[in-house]
């Protein structure tokens, strides 16, 4: 059976490298976006950005992973040349991004690294431990963004999977972390940056919100033992747990409050990024570091909750990465990979048949996560959607791009 998902993802692998735009030993690709244009928005066909999220980099770790598994060679040269594209494009990464993971410099790095293991390049390698060193030292010093796709929290677990190298800087971000936390009865919570919007309510969730603090925190304690690195993760899981719906079985998205009757109130979200999957995402990890201190309901809650809205769709939508199944049923490989949950496992691996059967069968192009129309990007297009089959292929060996582990 497994072997059905290692096809998928090198039936998508293959797509992915034809389309490849080629010049001289740098590839990229053209992938539908929504940009801002005359004051509004508009879909637009465009070339590829260099970073984790929505450009080359991302889809040289897939390729890169899917080389691993396969072997074949076309992967290991399509995948050379994105990640040569998004070192010569690196320097252009703008200063607000410089420590996002997924979104910035720090992902860049991390992702030449892990190609320069696999791919023997050993420059690469050299590279993306110095800009690792360069983008700590400057989240470090600078004011910047703090949450997990942009800002330091994303970082920390970048720089923890180093080793002991850069030990010192993931403390000093860490201490930052608390520095800047908001302190309250309720518990810690964090404003996103500087550009926080006025008058909003600290976020929940894992992509900007308190779940990916308190999971950057407790890997910091998992790696140091420094108690106030456990104490404020915890704070922050206090935090989100004030404002969990019983009667959503979720917590709520801030972002944007629906007023009705003149009471405030706001939408629950279902995705890595916001809501149920992703905050149970964290919550596993937590689980596993702190067993006597993070209670499995929340797990609970959040595998029913996800596993609802899977149903409610019947496999229809996007299968990407960030806001889609393949995303959503990370939880599922994790709680059964993490916690020996058969079940979990079970629906994990019926979601993506549900792909397969939806999709792959039929040749049918898969529903990218970008508003505006297909993408072969890693967290809303393609190759999103191929890591997850990797990932249901060889979980063990196959590392998340949505929880990375240091520890692994």
């Amino acid at each position: 059976m497994t072997d059905r998902y290692l096809e998928t993802a090198s039936r998508i692998g293959y797509s992915i490298c034809r389309d490849a735009i080629w010049s001289r030993d740098q590839c990229n690709w053209l992938g539908m976006s929504v940009e801002p244009y005359a004051g509004n928005f508009s879909n637009v066909l465009k070339s590829l950005s260099h970073d984790v999220y929505g450009g080359t980099a991302g889809i040289a770790l897939f390729l890169t992973r899917l080389y691993e598994q396969s072997k074949e060679p076309f992967f290991m040269e399509t995948a050379e040349g994105a990640m040569k594209h998004a070192i010569a494009h690196a320097e252009s990464t703008p200063v607000s991004r410089i420590c996002g993971f997924y979104s910035g410099l720090t992902g860049i790095a991390y992702v030449a690294d892990v190609c320069g293991k696999t791919f023997q390049h050993p420059e690469w390698e050299q590279w993306g431990q110095a800009q690792l060193k360069h983008a700590a030292d400057f989240g470090i010093q600078q004011d910047t963004s703090l949450d997990v796709v942009s800002g330091l929290a994303g970082m920390i677990p970048a720089l923890l999977a180093t080793g002991e190298k850069y030990r010192e800087e993931s403390v000093d971000l860490g201490n930052k972390l608390i520095a800047l936390a908001d302190h309250d009865h309720e518990g810690s919570s964090w404003k996103m940056g500087p550009d926080h919007p006025q008058g909003q309510k600290n976020l929940t969730g894992f992509s900007h919100g308190t779940a990916g603090f308190a999971w950057a925190l407790l890997e910091l304690y998992s790696a140091t033992h420094e108690p106030r690195f456990r104490e404020t993760a915890l704070s922050a899981i206090s935090y989100e747990n004030c404002h969990f719906s019983q009667e959503a079985r979720n917590w709520p998205d801030f972002r944007q409050p629906i007023e009705q009757n003149e009471n405030v109130k706001y939408s629950y979200g279902s995705a890595w990024c916001h809501g149920a999957p992703g905050i149970g995402l964290s919550r596993i990890r937590a689980f596993e570091i702190e067993p006597e201190n993070v209670s499995q309901e929340d797990i609970q809650s959040a595998l029913a909750t996800t596993y609802s809205s899977f149903s409610t769709t019947s496999g229809n939508g996007t299968y990407c990465l960030c806001h889609g199944h393949g995303g959503n049923a990370e939880l599922f490989l994790e709680a059964g990979r993490r916690m020996n949950h058969t079940e979990s496992w079970n629906i994990a691996k019926a979601i993506g048949d549900q792909g397969i059967e939806r999709y792959a069968k039929h040749n049918r192009p898969w529903q990218s996560g970008s508003p505006a129309g297909s993408n072969p990007s890693l967290l809303v297009g393609d190759s999103g959607v191929g890591y997850f089959y990797l990932r249901l292929h060889d979980s063990e060996n196959v590392p998340s791009v949505l929880l990375l582990n240091p520890a692994a």
